[in-house]
């Protein structure tokens, strides 16, 4: 299986979605912009980082109305989102675990700007 594939089985993909939700209930993203409007993805993408492209875990945060970037919600963010994606692997198939293993690394986007 394909890293960027990973999220095409549904039980996986709704464990994302699940992920996602607890971001909105936790309040990360007010904490780190400062808008409750904010909307989050968590997807499995190319990225070009340092000059070298690869596949990482990518934590895209959209916002109309930033108040304020604070750097550690972002990591904070970045590792909740690291520990649930582990979490979320168990019971799945080897080949999507093993595929979703074979990431880059990952990061947090703003408005498509790297942020963390």
């Amino acid at each position: 299986m394909n890293v960027l594939n990973v999220l095409d089985n549904e039980e996986f993909s709704s464990r994302v979605a699940a992920i996602e939700e607890k971001l909105y209930e936790r309040g990360f993203l007010v904490s780190a912009i400062g808008d409750s409007e904010a909307e989050v993805q968590i997807g499995y993408e190319m990225y070009e980082e340092d000059g070298e492209e690869g596949p990482y875990v990518v934590i895209r945060i959209v916002s109309e109305d930033v108040q304020y970037e604070d750097e550690e919600k972002f990591e904070e963010i970045s590792d909740f989102v690291n520990e649930k994606l582990n979490d979320a692997l168990d019971g799945m198939p080897e080949d999507l675990r093993n595929a979703a293993y074979d990431v880059y690394g990952q990061f947090v986007l703003l408005n498509g700007r790297k942020v963390y």
